[in-house]
């Protein structure tokens, strides 16, 4: 028997698709390294820019940013840029730099991001380009020290910023997700009502539950099981275990 969702689909109800990037369209394989990639990246620099510091005193300060990142993007539903780890960073080791020099190292750290990129997961571009065909898309991304301009980069590279045009940023809208206002910026964007859409996603505290706030369908993508969810937990009208089960259900509503 169809779901709710399933009839949508099946009964062209359906116009619109928004993504989640990281963990739904990408995965990031990288992160480790390019953590400590970035804190090597701050300690050589700030030791050419005539401000000594020792490494395991930024690797510190690179930690403790961490925790504020994730404590504002839950608690605070908003998200730190590559700026805000530098200004934290030299408050934290007592240090100063001109603002153009805060500035060029805080692009030299979000630029890391391109020496070890995200990978795409399997099917993911083929899907997304079927899915062009049928649906309005729209990408609705949380970010932070790999800001918008990162994940065009990376879209443009995988040949899918043309399908993708319209996307919404939390680093350029002032909030992140589960707040409805990203969503809502999405939908703005597609011109669509919140039943027309379906938010595809990972995570069930920002995805799913806020596209759900605003009366969107949502699909859950476990492809990557990073946060343990369980089936039997979740508010989403689906869950799929990867893009070929997910093309199967958005283009036949199976």
């Amino acid at each position: 028997m169809k779901n709710i969702l399933q009839k949508a689909i099946a009964e062209n109800k359906i116009q619109g698709i928004t993504l989640d990037f990281w963990n739904t369209i990408a995965m990031d394989i990288h992160y480790a390294r390019r953590f400590r990639a970035r804190v090597e990246t701050a300690f050589s620099w700030l030791n050419e820019h005539g401000s000594p510091v020792s490494f395991p005193t930024i690797d510190q300060a690179f930690r403790q940013f961490s925790i504020l990142w994730m404590e504002t993007w839950v608690n605070s539903h908003r998200t730190l840029a590559s700026v805000d780890c530098v200004r934290f960073v030299l408050k934290t080791i007592d240090s100063q730099l001109s603002e153009n020099q805060a500035a060029q190292l805080a692009k030299t750290i979000e630029e890391q991001v391109l020496l070890l990129p995200p990978v795409l997961l399997d099917y993911a571009r083929e899907s997304i380009q079927s899915l062009s065909a049928r649906y309005k898309l729209a990408l609705i991304c949380d970010t932070g020290l790999s800001g918008p301009a990162m994940i065009d980069h990376f879209l443009k590279t995988w040949e899918l910023l043309p399908l993708i045009k319209n996307r919404v940023y939390s680093l350029e809208l002032g909030v992140s997700k589960p707040e409805a206002a990203i969503f809502q910026s999405a939908l703005d964007q597609l011109a669509l009502k919140p039943e027309q859409v379906v938010h595809i996603g990972d995570s069930e505290r920002t995805d799913i539950v806020g596209a759900k706030v605003v009366g969107m369908y949502t699909v859950r993508l476990d492809a990557i099981d990073s946060d343990n969810h369980s089936i039997q937990s979740t508010q989403a009208d689906k869950v799929v275990g990867s893009w070929k089960e997910l093309i199967e259900l958005l283009n036949y509503g199976i």
